[in-house]
């Protein structure tokens, strides 16, 4: 079964099984995370990419977060370690900017701190903050 899951779309229970079966293979990963993210399912990509230790899946995934303006990915690569410059996440947030998705541009811009970013998304949506709930 774990043969034939790179060259098909996965369901929820192969990729569990990708994931954490006692037979699934770093290769078999590596696959199924190209055609993951080949299809636009970044983040389970990702996963992936992280599991199987690929540098070079990641570090796509990297580019395409700050191409795409999508910070969750970049915040992803952070938790296992990865250094997202503060260009990076500028660039992100930029792309998220034009994008239209305000609420990403200033997740990007305040990591990056980058305050003439952070004074246009003002802009578009005054007063806005993320939430962090009391004692974290």
């Amino acid at each position: 079964m774990l043969r034939d899951m790179a060259s098909e779309m996965l369901d929820a229970l192969q990729l569990r099984n990708l994931k954490f079966g006692e037979k699934s293979q770093p290769s078999q990963q590596i696959a199924a995370a190209s055609n993951l993210f080949a299809a636009g399912r970044v983040a389970e990509a990702l996963d992936l990419y992280l599991i199987a230790g690929d540098q070079e899946g990641m570090d796509r995934v990297r580019k395409r977060a700050t191409e795409e303006g999508r910070p969750v990915w970049l915040i992803m690569l952070e938790r296992v370690g990865e250094q997202i410059s503060a260009e990076e996440w500028s660039a992100c947030g930029e792309a998220a900017f034009r994008a239209g998705r305000w609420r990403e541009a200033y997740r990007a811009f305040v990591v990056a701190e980058d305050e003439s970013g952070l004074e246009r998304v003002h802009e578009r949506i005054p007063g806005y903050e993320i939430y962090v709930p009391q004692g974290k």
